[in-house]
């Protein structure tokens, strides 16, 4: 039973990655991922190692994949924006690719608070020099100055959510305060850092300008955000083919908003959380402007599956 099922999943998994493979850019990492995954059921199908050791192989392979773990978690959120109605198939490769990920870590390696600390610091490096090179800058100099306010802005929010989750968890741990008490308390906390983010967002964006121009600016705020409004714009746009100019005017201010929200969130999931909350308000907004929003996502899946036919046919001529 599990060669058959590891069988059936290894072919899965590779005709995932050949559709991947064909939509190039953001997926090529989510593909190497997948067609990782594939070899791996495929040996377990054939029994060549016990399921542990096969993991740990698979584990080591993960560590290859090109610009790692970090860019094919950008991949799948892009992946769900672009194709909503696959979240289900995206939500069991993202369990897997946990799976992996634990079966990476399963032997951790003991680190002094001095190597946490530069290995933190390389983390933020890493991340911050990946924006300033999409920015294109000529001076050098500058380019490390912009690097280090970055590098400064993920530190300083890390310090605002950690800070507070801090707290909320001993609030919440604490059996001696009654639950109203609590409540209040992780209002308050949370309404103390949200103000505390507000200044900081304030004060990131005065270096930036100190700095850069506008329109680079806008591409710091696509590149923390995973360019999420342009994607999501373009699948609105693609979506529903009558929008006017001034409803398109007020999706993209919605967008934008949700991004400044989003720039400041902690996680990848609390961004996606910000975007969806401001969609929310874009598909109330459209339902009162007469669209019916079931009919403009089924026409636009239709389009899609058609124009995709077409290419194939027209890559058999």
């Amino acid at each position: 039973m599990l060669a058959d099922n590891s069988r059936n999943l290894a072919e899965q998994f590779r005709k995932i990655a050949e559709v991947l493979c064909r939509e190039g850019e953001p997926f090529r990492n989510l593909a190497a991922f997948i067609t990782l995954l594939a070899e791996h059921f495929r040996e377990l199908a054939g029994r060549k190692n016990h399921l542990a050791d096969s993991f740990r192989r698979f584990a080591g392979q993960v560590r290859k994949v090109p610009q790692g773990l970090t860019e094919i978690r950008y991949s799948f959120i892009q992946l769900n924006i672009i194709f909503p109605m696959k979240r289900i198939s995206i939500l069991m490769i993202a369990v897997l690719m946990s799976v992996a990920m634990f079966a990476q870590q399963a032997q951790p390696v003991q680190q002094t608070p001095a190597e946490k600390e530069a290995a933190y610091t390389k983390t933020l490096t890493d991340r911050a020099q990946k924006i300033v090179d999409k920015l294109g800058l000529k001076d050098g100099a500058q380019g490390v100055r912009v690097r280090d306010i970055l590098v400064e802005q993920y530190r300083n929010l890390s310090k605002i959510h950690d800070g507070r989750d801090a707290q909320v968890k001993a609030l919440k741990a604490d059996k001696s305060l009654a639950k109203e008490v609590v409540d209040a308390k992780v209002n308050f906390l949370v309404a103390d850092a949200d103000a505390q983010l507000y200044t900081l967002h304030g004060e990131f964006l005065g270096k930036l300008y100190s700095e850069l121009t506008p329109e680079q600016i806008v591409m710091v705020k696509d590149a923390m955000t995973y360019n999420k409004v342009n994607v999501t714009m373009t699948a609105y746009k693609e979506m529903m083919l009558k929008l006017t100019d001034g409803q398109k005017r007020f999706l993209m201010a919605s967008l934008c908003a949700a991004r400044e929200r989003a720039m400041d969130a902690e996680s990848a999931a609390k961004k996606d959380y910000w975007f969806g909350k401001y969609k929310g308000r874009i598909n109330n907004y459209l339902a009162k402007q007469g669209y019916d929003m079931k009919t403009e996502e089924a026409g636009w899946m239709k389009r899609i599956e058609e124009a995709k036919k077409q290419k194939a046919a027209t890559e058999k001529k």
